[in-house]
């Protein structure tokens, strides 16, 4: 739901993405993943600081969105696709549930609870 804090899956429990040792927490959606050398731009996983691992990675790579069901999607914004466990996201948005793995260049993220 655009715009809306996210919901937890338990009393305490926030999603968000688990890259290398770094959780970054998802609070609003849809929740955007990118690279920028701007500390201020607006996205929610800024993927800049992992350097080259991340070259491929576009400014605005995808965004993860909340349905009113309480479930979650992944839609693709960038050129190339995103690739979440084992397919290639382009046009069309993937259904994406806890313990889905989601690859940037070089770098595996875990979308997870933290």
């Amino acid at each position: 739901v655009e715009g809306t804090p996210a919901a937890s899956t338990s009393a305490s429990a926030v999603v968000g993405l688990r890259v290398e040792n770094k959780f970054f927490p998802l609070t609003t959606f849809p929740a955007l993943i990118g690279r920028n050398k701007n500390p201020h731009a607006r996205i929610d996983v800024n993927l800049f600081e992992f350097g080259m691992a991340v070259k491929t990675v576009s400014r605005r790579h995808c965004q993860i969105n909340k349905k009113e069901d309480g479930t979650y999607t992944l839609e693709n914004l960038g050129r190339n696709g995103t690739r979440l466990n084992d397919t290639v996201v382009k046009e069309t948005p993937a259904s994406i549930e806890i313990g889905s793995i989601l690859y940037f260049g070089s770098l595996t993220a875990t979308f997870t609870t933290e």
